[in-house]
C-alpha cells in the first residue's frame, strides 16, 4: 500500500512538473526573452562584421523569430493530429446493457481500475460491445479525475450507473479485478463525449 501510495505522489508530481513545463514553454515572457536574446545576438554578430547600422538592421530577424513562436503552436495541433490519426484507437469495453445506455445518451462517464491503456484527456477512444467486442461507437475523453474507490460520492455519479451500497460497488469491481480491490485502490472517473456512433438502438 506504501509503495502505491509513492508511485501516486510520484505520478502528482510529474504531472505537476509537465504542466509547469508547458505553462513555461507558451508563456509571453520567454518569448520575449528569446526575441530579446535573439535581437542582442544578432545585433553583435552584425556589428562585428561591420555592418552599417546593425541595431537597426537586427530588428527584423528578430521580429521574424517571434513569428515563428507564434505559428508553432498552431503547426504542432496539425502535426500532432496528423500523427494520431495513423494510430489504433485506444478502446474501452462495455456489457451490452451499459451498450445501450450510452447509444440512449443517458452513460457519459465511466470508472477504470488499474489502468493499463493510460488513458489521458483528449484521448479518441472506440468503445466496444463486451460480448461482440464490435465497435459500436467512438468517443473523446473529455474529463478525467482519479480518486480513491472509497472516497466515490454521490457528485461522481453523473452520467454513471449507480449502486445501491459501498458493499454492492465493492463486489460489482471485485468480479472484475479479483480480490485485489480495496477501499484504497485508485479508481479513473472517464467522461467521454461520443464523436460519432456505429450502430443504433
Amino acid at each position: 500500500m506504501e509503495n502505491l501510495e509513492n508511485r501516486l505522489k510520484a505520478i502528482e508530481s510529474r504531472n505537476t512538473r509537465v504542466e509547469a513545463d508547458k505553462a513555461w514553454e507558451s508563456s509571453w515572457f520567454r518569448r520575449g526573452l528569446l526575441t530579446l536574446f535573439t535581437y542582442l545576438a544578432i545585433s553583435l554578430y552584425l556589428s562585428a562584421i561591420r555592418i552599417d547600422r546593425p541595431w537597426l538592421n537586427a530588428i527584423v530577424p528578430a521580429f521574424g523569430f517571434m513569428i515563428s513562436t507564434l505559428t508553432m503552436p498552431f503547426f504542432k495541433k496539425r502535426w500532432l493530429r496528423q500523427r494520431e490519426s495513423g494510430r489504433p484507437l485506444k478502446t474501452l469495453k462495455f456489457r451490452r446493457h451499459l451498450v445501450q445506455e450510452i447509444l440512449a445518451g443517458r452513460k457519459t462517464s465511466t470508472w477504470r481500475l488499474f489502468d493499463d491503456k493510460d488513458l489521458q484527456m483528449g484521448d479518441q477512444i472506440s468503445l466496444l460491445d463486451w460480448e461482440t467486442k464490435e465497435t459500436f461507437a467512438t468517443a473523446s475523453i473529455s474529463s478525467l479525475r482519479e480518486k480513491k474507490l472509497g472516497e466515490i460520492a454521490e457528485a461522481d455519479y453523473d452520467g454513471h450507473e449507480k449502486f445501491a451500497s459501498p458493499t454492492e460497488m465493492m463486489t460489482h469491481y471485485r468480479e472484475y479485478y479479483g480480490d485485489r480491490v480495496t477501499a484504497e485502490t485508485p479508481v479513473k472517473i472517464i467522461g467521454f463525449k461520443i464523436l460519432e456512433f456505429k450502430k443504433s438502438l
